[in-house]
């Protein structure tokens, strides 16, 4: 006799295979034996609604789950917000954040995730900064890693400015850059033709006793042949390690 966990496994197979039909007549079945259906119910159908292109949808069935009183958490409001971001529409998705806290449900960092993810591909720097802020007064703080990937979104778009706000945001929250989060700054510099300031960067990364790569010596030898310095370009690649060869940096 199937139970919730063989349900549960196999909607979320079904949605994974974005068949919804079938997994929600499995639902519909799972509901009429009896069974009740949890937030591992829940949040796969939310997903699987999403990933087939029908937000609203996803958006309606949560509504309704709300009003039966069905308790959901913030894995399934995750799925939701991803569903928003991936089609640009940040408004809806701030929107379900408001639904999701006044329900009860605290945002997580995988929630501020996504946020952030959605907010750095429309390249809104404002926005991206006032969920920071929101975060920390909720008494979270991002990792190196969601730094890195704030830092280097920006750098790709030439926003230096804005990299070097959130480097000092960083460093201010405590939070210590990496190779990835120095490269990726290093790499802003030279394409803007700041050799100088990145490198007095290289040099503050190597006193923190991190090691430099082929990655961060290629953006150095990119910048300097392209301004004709083969002689700097030279020396440099010299100082490489042995065997290492270095690489384009797009």
């Amino acid at each position: 006799m199937p139970n919730e966990v063989t349900y549960n496994v196999l909607i979320e197979g079904y949605c994974r295979d974005g068949n919804m039909v079938k997994a929600f007549e499995l639902f519909s079945e799972m509901v009429g034996k009896g069974l009740v259906p949890d937030t591992y119910t829940y949040r796969p159908l939310i997903s699987g609604l999403c990933s087939v292109g029908v937000v609203s949808e996803a958006k309606e069935f949560m509504d309704g789950l709300h009003r039966d009183q069905h308790k959901l958490n913030e894995m399934c409001y995750s799925a939701l917000l991803h569903g928003y971001c991936k089609e640009g529409k940040i408004e809806d998705a701030l929107s379900a954040c408001r639904d999701m806290v006044e329900r009860g449900i605290d945002m997580d960092l995988v929630c501020y995730g996504i946020l952030i993810d959605g907010t750095l591909k429309q390249h809104d720097t404002r926005r991206l900064l006032s969920l920071l802020k929101e975060m920390n007064d909720q008494g979270l703080s991002p990792d190196n890693v969601m730094y890195t990937s704030m830092i280097d979104a920006n750098r790709k778009t030439g926003n230096l400015m804005e990299a070097f706000e959130l480097w000092d945001i960083m460093i201010g929250e405590g939070c210590t850059p990496n190779v990835v989060t120095y490269t990726a700054m290093i790499n802003g510099l030279c394409k803007a033709g700041f050799i100088d300031k990145a490198e007095l960067l290289c040099k503050e990364m190597l006193g923190s006793n991190l090691l430099t790569n082929q990655i961060t010596y290629g953006c150095f030898i990119n910048r300097l042949t392209k301004e004709g310095n083969m002689e700097k370009a030279v020396e440099l690649h010299n100082t490489i390690v042995t065997g290492v060869l270095a690489n384009t940096v797009t």
